[in-house]
């Protein structure tokens, strides 16, 4: 039987400095904050162990008199679960039984990074990332399934997980000789943040240009290590803050002695587009002033006829030379375009989906609605509800 008390208390194993723990711990309070209240035990910071104000042993975890746990994989995670406690946890490698996984949808994001590169223009495609990571092999599928399905190719590489530390020139330099080798220009996807600024670093200071001969494109959107590389990292969104609300929902169920779901999935909300995929891989010009032209005109309601005398051509000869060198229409990227500025207004503002139709140039929310479920499956307002944060 679950135990009665007035205020529950959850022991939370999660690491703010990371962009990812950061949005799931701000959906788990957001429920909390919602349907609590709740205690949260937490793990204190090193340097204040040493003055004996916390630690995360599972003696002390035992002796915390808690109602439930929400933490990340480590090594002592089997422990923890013999506590007994309901239990949500991000796993690192496989899913873990017993206890609700906070997952992603990794071969989405794969797939949402492939589409994000592709639409540059781009014929070289690269993915980088570690071996025997569940959640980075899931990635490079997606992604390359993703480019298969375009009729390309992906260069993989994939560093060894949990090498000594001896191994880290070596495999640095691997990884440079890597980049060096691909030919030029390449889209190029990395694993996660953290990977895609290691990368970046590294391109700098071998003299390999981002975005003009790598098109670089990240994970997790963490806006801190994002913007602390040179360039800017692009980067593909996950909705992590809204499944942290989620799995806090889950565990509430759980400490109530109530049956659970499994799994909950963060899924990909868009590519967050920064100056590390800020270019146009096109040779034909006027294609490439067709792109520039659509891209920057995302806002307003745009036809053929407009593309083609912004790229100075006749509506058939744009249209023929925008098949050859991308393999789809005119109309697919306006479409493409125009959905992506109306997926980025729903998920950074708290504005009427009415006052997104006026600002994109629809004469009424039903009309804007009825496009958006066209090309994605979902009204805007679904879409809001399924990716946009708890506001």
């Amino acid at each position: 039987m679950p135990r009665s008390r007035p205020i529950p208390k959850i022991i939370v194993l999660l690491d703010p400095s990371r962009g990812y723990e950061r949005a799931l711990l701000q959906g788990i309070w957001q429920y909390a904050n919602l349907k609590g209240p709740w205690v949260f035990v937490r793990k204190a910071p090193y340097y204040q162990r040493f003055s004996g104000l916390g630690g995360d042993g599972t003696r002390e975890l035992a002796g915390s008199d808690a109602d439930g746990i929400i933490s990340h994989f480590r090594p002592s995670i089997g422990r923890i679960a013999r506590l007994g406690l309901p239990m949500v946890v991000v796993p690192g490698m496989d899913i873990l039984p017993g206890m609700v996984n906070l997952m992603n949808d990794d071969r989405a994001i794969g797939r949402m990074a492939a589409d994000h590169l592709h639409g540059l223009g781009l014929k070289h495609f690269a993915y980088a990332g570690f071996d025997r990571l569940r959640w980075s092999l899931a990635r490079r599928d997606g992604f390359c399934g993703q480019l298969s399905r375009l009729g390309l190719l992906a260069d993989c590489h994939l560093v060894p997980f949990r090498s000594g530390r001896d191994a880290a020139v070596r495999l640095a330099r691997r990884l440079v000789e890597w980049l060096r080798r691909l030919p030029k220009p390449v889209g190029l996807m990395a694993c996660n943040d953290e990977f895609a600024l290691s990368i970046a670093d590294l391109c700098r200071t071998h003299g390999i240009q981002i975005p003009d001969q790598v098109a670089l494109v990240g994970v997790d959107n963490d806006e801190v290590i994002c913007e602390l590389s040179s360039p800017p990292l692009s980067s593909v969104e996950v909705s992590v803050q809204r499944a942290g609300y989620e799995a806090a929902a889950l565990l509430d169920r759980m400490m109530r002695g109530r049956r659970s779901g499994r799994i909950v999935m963060a899924r990909p909300s868009g590519v967050v587009p920064r100056q590390s995929t800020d270019l146009t891989a096109v040779g034909d010009a006027a294609v490439a002033r067709a792109l520039r032209f659509i891209r920057e005109s995302s806002r307003h309601i745009i036809g053929v006829d407009d593309v083609a005398r912004a790229a100075a051509l006749s509506r058939r000869s744009l249209s023929d030379r925008f098949r050859q060198h991308l393999g789809r229409t005119i109309g697919d990227e306006i479409d493409r375009r125009r959905v992506e500025e109306i997926a980025r207004q729903l998920l950074t503002t708290n504005r009427p989906v009415a006052e997104i139709a006026e600002d994109i140039g629809y004469s009424s929310d039903k009309h804007i609605a009825r496009y958006f479920h066209r090309q994605t499956g979902l009204t805007p307002r679904e879409y809001r509800r399924r990716h946009g944060p708890i506001l």
